[in-house]
């Protein structure tokens, strides 16, 4: 475990920029992109990163962060997950894992103007990265007359830093358009958090709300779950929902698969995630921002029973 993950987070909190950016967003709620799907997640357990098993026979690893790149991580670490599922469902094929560096550098410059001194993103940026550029891929591309090898990007934090302050090349960005998320919405209570996860779509998130102390590793109780506890500057993603247990599945990869230790209960969460409760996680994201991401092509109900637990 490498010492410091819990002080290195890199979530800017700037409620006026989530503010304008989410006044601009087509929807502004979850029911609002999604009006059959109130309720719909009542009774189910879906672990939705499930389909990396489906689709690479394994989870993908994750090198721990060392700048505070979280933010360009988590909306990479969605894309990963959107792109698997639907890999599993037979509706494309997967390719590779995101480049981090190209949400976000696409956040703080393209999207952000520059703005920001030192490391951070606003996550409300990151979705308006991946939805209005797209996203790069960690393979090898040919553009401005020259080729680009990005196999490394994945959670490259040099490469993030050096994107982070020049923003995407501009010979990259034609090619970023071709693989756009095409939509989010915020989402703010626990009933739109559940459903939006039962039925495919993850959810991303910033706060200063934490769920471990300063030393690490965290460690999960016999259930599985961790409890609020401690302040940072934070985002991670959301990967799975069990509702009998009123309880989402978090993943903060971030910082690798050893940062959190202890039981698992009795589902299949896998290392670097832990369960929090409903409750917990509406105060989370209550001091922060949260989204849901569509599949590429949009919010359609969609059927995931081979994701069911």
């Amino acid at each position: 475990m490498r010492r410091g993950l819990a002080e290195l987070g890199g979530w800017e909190h700037r409620p006026e920029v989530v503010e304008r950016i989410v006044a601009a967003n087509p929807y502004q709620s979850l029911y609002e992109a999604a009006p059959w799907m109130p309720g719909s997640g009542q009774g189910k357990t879906l672990l939705l990163h499930a389909a990396f098993d489906r689709v690479l026979g394994r989870q993908p690893t994750y090198r721990p962060q060392w700048r505070g790149t979280c933010v360009g991580r988590g909306g990479a670490r969605v894309c990963d997950l959107l792109e698997a599922m639907q890999a599993a469902a037979g509706q494309t094929r997967w390719v590779a894992q995101c480049v981090a560096a190209g949400v976000y550098g696409g956040a703080r410059v393209e999207i952000g103007g520059n703005k920001l001194r030192g490391d951070g993103a606003v996550v409300a940026y990151a979705v308006d990265c991946v939805t209005k550029i797209g996203t790069l891929l960690c393979e090898q591309y040919e553009a401005g007359g020259k080729m680009w090898d990005l196999r490394a990007g994945a959670d490259d934090d040099d490469l993030c830093v050096k994107w982070g302050q020049s923003g995407i090349p501009d010979e990259l960005e034609p090619l970023a358009a071709r693989h756009r998320i095409r939509s989010w919405c915020p989402v703010s209570t626990a009933e739109e958090c559940r459903d939006a996860v039962a039925n495919g779509y993850p959810l991303i998130f910033g706060t200063s709300v934490a769920h471990w102390r300063t030393q690490l590793p965290a460690e999960r109780d016999a259930k599985g779950f961790l409890r609020i506890a401690g302040r940072t500057a934070h985002c991670w993603i959301v990967t799975g929902v069990i509702d009998p247990l009123g309880a989402l599945v978090l993943d903060n990869k971030s910082w690798g698969d050893d940062w959190v230790t202890g039981p698992q209960g009795d589902y299949p969460i896998g290392e670097g995630r832990y369960l929090l409760s409903y409750e917990d996680f509406v105060r989370t994201i209550r001091e922060g921002e949260c989204y849901a991401l569509s599949q590429y092509d949009g919010f359609p109900p969609q059927n995931l029973d081979y994701l069911l637990i």
